[in-house]
């Protein structure tokens, strides 16, 4: 845990939560879950359980910050889906439109 450079890697975090990195560390130091160390091609990360890490967050912050937070992720998600879904639907409708077109020569 005290190895230099050891922090969590933000791109590989579970993105169901996303605390801030302080906050878990001081709850890894303080005992609360427990982790593995491991390390992939030298870049250092540690393995929690999620249900740990609610846990955790529940009795530092309460039940309200982690359904709060929960919840955005969950809309920010829907958000991201309903774009990409905008997205094709776009695509598709420009790529009818080109059919109809070469159809109707």
């Amino acid at each position: 845990m005290d190895q230099e450079g050891c922090e969590f890697k933000r791109c590989h975090r579970d993105k169901g939560i996303r605390g801030a990195q302080d906050f878990i560390v001081k709850g890894i130091k303080a005992g609360k879950p427990e982790y593995r160390y491991g390390a992939v091609h030298g870049n250092p990360y540690f393995r929690i359980l999620r249900s740990q890490i609610e846990q955790y967050i529940t009795e530092e912050l309460g039940r309200e910050h982690l359904e709060t937070h929960q919840k955005k992720f969950e809309l920010k998600k829907i958000k991201t889906e309903i774009s990409q879904i905008k997205r094709r639907l776009a695509e598709l409708e420009a790529r009818r439109g080109e059919l109809e077109t070469a159809l109707k020569r």
